[in-house]
């Protein structure tokens, strides 16, 4: 009974964004899967590489590093190292920008909730943080 409500998808259902600055696979999400309350996907820098500087104005973003190490540099100056194996929380509203800083590409897992009413409001470069753009 429970499995009619769980879906399945990979990356290889997916078409990889390159215009935020690597590339980013957007896996569960209101429009692949029906989630309501938060999208997760696969993000892949290469070394060298930044994704671009951004903000959340309605959600949190979480990533797991796989694999490669970088940096989070943030609005106000703030830097946070980190390397494969660990976890990073980013406060919703908080102008970031990610760089691989090793010697591999750069590969996450990142969740992000909860939801902005459109995809265009929940991610906004350059760090235009009203809402109602």
């Amino acid at each position: 009974m429970y499995a009619r409500n769980i879906i399945k998808k990979g990356l290889s259902d997916t078409m990889p964004m390159t215009d935020k600055g690597g590339e980013i696979s957007i896996l569960l999400s209101p429009g692949n899967t029906g989630n309501e309350r938060m999208i997760m996907g696969y993000g892949l820098t290469p070394v060298g590489e930044s994704v671009k500087e951004h903000i959340h104005p309605y959600s949190e973003e979480c990533f797991f590093v796989i694999e490669g190490k970088g940096s989070v540099t943030f609005g106000n100056g703030d830097i946070i190292e980190f390397e494969a194996n660990e976890a990073i929380r980013i406060p919703q509203n908080m102008l970031h920008t990610i760089k691989n800083t090793g010697e591999v590409d750069l590969r996450v897992i990142f969740a992000s909730g909860p939801l902005a009413p459109t995809m265009q409001k929940g991610h906004i470069n350059g760090g235009n943080n009203e809402k109602n753009n």
